[in-house]
């Protein structure tokens, strides 16, 4: 393929991942809060895009996305909020 892996290039896609880690337990942080900002279904779109978009594209959405959301008006629904997992 043409690619040459150097020590300096896992470095900087360990630096990547783990500030997309970061950002997402940010966001997971937000959803903690009795009214949060953003939905689970939301959570799950942001999930979606970490798994599609470039690492260091998304980590930039990312932080400009978590930006807005905490200035984003806080949630005042009644609506029940689950979890459901499954187990093997």
């Amino acid at each position: 393929m043409g690619v040459k892996i150097t020590d300096a290039a896992l470095l900087n896609s360990v630096k990547v991942m783990n500030e997309g880690r970061a950002l997402l337990h940010d966001l997971y942080e937000l959803r903690k809060a009795a009214a949060p900002p953003v939905t689970g279904a939301e959570v799950m779109e942001v999930l979606n895009a970490s798994f599609r978009m470039p690492k260091e594209l998304f980590n930039q959405w990312l932080r400009e996305t978590s930006t807005s959301l905490r200035n984003r008006a806080r949630r005042t629904s009644r609506a029940a909020r689950i979890m459901s997992s499954a187990a093997s």
